[in-house]
């Protein structure tokens, strides 16, 4: 049989698992974070409802044409609050409940539970600057650190260490000093989301070379989970967003009527990814193989916000030179032209995306797929040992890109499974459960997929130990 290992050893993270007093230390922080997080956030709720009466009346026309009472209005704004806080908190707890004795996930429980906090608008309404200040911080810092160091806990690549540092000051500088011209919040609205994209975009740019250069099998099915999240919240950040950099769109109904709700359902709803996503990716992403279902997100969620790039950017330009053409107002003209480039441009772009989406995440299961027959044919025909070895131990690996590979024989007496290259390390009883469950398999079997095969918790104790991403019977 041919093992094919994905990773080197060096590469595994050191244990992140806390004891005694450091366990002790570590959830009491926890706790006291929480705790004035889901503070600060029910102080708000007070002034927050009280805005929302006053805002009631400029949006008064448009909400009762729609048949929307003030109640209503109120009712919907309260609820997606508290609902969004809710669900933020409820993965965090979860996660904290299930693994409380790791410090990545600890951290990573804080981080949903601080940033849904940083996301809603109650927490930022609560006259409680001190603890505003360390709370917002550390929700808008710490989102960030979670994609440098996902899944983990090292900062790669190199640049995150300054990168992170950087952020970490220039936000609790802005939070201490709101009026600063430092402070996005004084930036026109285009150059504040610029700012706030090249950040965050600096973390999905880390999982991405995690994803490519570091990451194990298991890691990679862990961030394609994170990022499926993280790129749906982005396209619903920058689609509700879009009225403020297009003022033209505020005239259409369907953006007027979102902008009138005040918490825009687009936004909160795309939000939500993020703790549904990183929930699934730490407790539960072997039970789903949801490549299809991530590939088709990846492919539309990119399409989505190039297109809507360059609508803005088509829009923009036409209606500036229409407007010094014509000197009239050409906004309708300008739609339309957007709407054609864009509806123009969907199907290239979209191949595009597709085949780059499919070179970046999917490259080894294609080439599995399309090389192990290609492969196995060649196994078949090469039964002089002196030209086994070095197919199955270099050539095989260089053309799947795996790290390694190994030739296991049963001995003479037929006792043991040893290593081709080193029979007298690592032999294997012919007994052990492995060798009874590779004679079973009876052909290639691709282990980088998780949930694909059900084997004893020994055998895939032993198999992730070694991290075994292939096996390939001879006989």
């Amino acid at each position: 049989m041919a093992v094919m290992n994905s990773e080197r050893p060096e590469l595994l993270p050191a244990t992140t698992r806390l004891h005694g007093l450091q366990l002790a230390l570590a959830r009491a922080l926890w706790a006291t974070l929480v705790l004035l997080t889901l503070t600060l956030f029910a102080a708000g709720l007070a002034p927050y409802r009280a805005k929302l009466s006053e805002g009631f009346a400029a949006r008064q026309p448009l909400l009762e044409q729609l048949g929307i009472s003030s109640q209503g209005y109120l009712g919907y704004n309260v609820a997606l609050q508290i609902g969004f806080m809710a669900v933020f908190t409820a993965v965090g707890a979860i996660i904290f409940w299930r693994k409380s004795d790791d410090v990545l996930t600890l951290m990573v429980s804080l981080t949903l539970i601080t940033f849904g906090a940083y996301l809603s608008e109650p927490s930022y309404l609560a006259r409680i600057r001190p603890l505003w200040v360390v709370v917002d911080t550390v929700g808008a810092v710490s989102i960030l650190f979670f994609t440098y160091t996902f899944p983990d806990g090292r900062l790669v690549p190199r640049w995150t260490h300054w990168a992170g540092i950087t952020f970490f000051v220039w936000t609790f500088a802005w939070h201490l000093f709101p009026r600063a011209f430092f402070s996005p919040w004084q930036w026109p609205g285009v150059w504040e989301f610029i700012a706030l994209l090249l950040w965050y975009g600096s973390g999905l740019a880390a999982q991405v070379y995690r994803y490519l250069h570091i990451s194990t099998p298991t890691q990679r099915q862990q961030t394609k989970w994170v990022l499926y999240g993280l790129l749906i919240a982005l396209a619903g950040y920058f689609i509700s967003d879009l009225p403020s950099y297009v003022p033209a769109l505020e005239q259409l109904t369907f953006f007027a009527l979102l902008e009138a709700l005040d918490s825009h359902p687009i936004y909160y709803l795309a939000m939500l990814m993020i703790p549904i996503t990183i929930g699934i990716s730490i407790l539960r992403y072997r039970l789903w193989d949801v490549d299809l279902l991530i590939n088709r997100s990846l492919v539309y969620v990119t399409v989505m916000v190039l297109l809507g790039g360059l609508y803005v950017l088509l829009l923009h330009g036409v209606m500036v030179m229409a407007t010094r053409v014509l000197s009239a107002d050409a906004s309708g003209f300008a739609i339309f032209v957007a709407t054609l480039g864009a509806v123009t441009a969907f199907t290239p772009l979209r191949r595009a995306v597709q085949r780059g989406v499919n070179r970046a995440f999917y490259r080894s299961r294609f080439d599995y797929d399309q090389l192990l027959p290609e492969l196995i044919t060649q196994l078949a025909t090469n039964i002089v040992p002196e030209r086994l070895l070095p197919l199955l131990t270099a050539e095989i690996p260089a053309r799947l890109q795996i790290e390694s590979a190994s030739l296991l024989v049963l001995d003479q007496d037929e006792l043991a499974l040893v290593d081709v290259r080193s029979p007298e390390e690592g032999a294997i009883a012919a007994s052990h459960p492995l060798v009874q469950e590779l004679r079973a398999w009876g052909r290639a079997v691709d282990l980088s997929r998780p949930g694909r095969f059900v084997v004893p918790s020994e055998v895939r104790a032993w198999l992730n130990e070694r991290r075994v991403a292939l096996s390939i019977p001879l006989i």
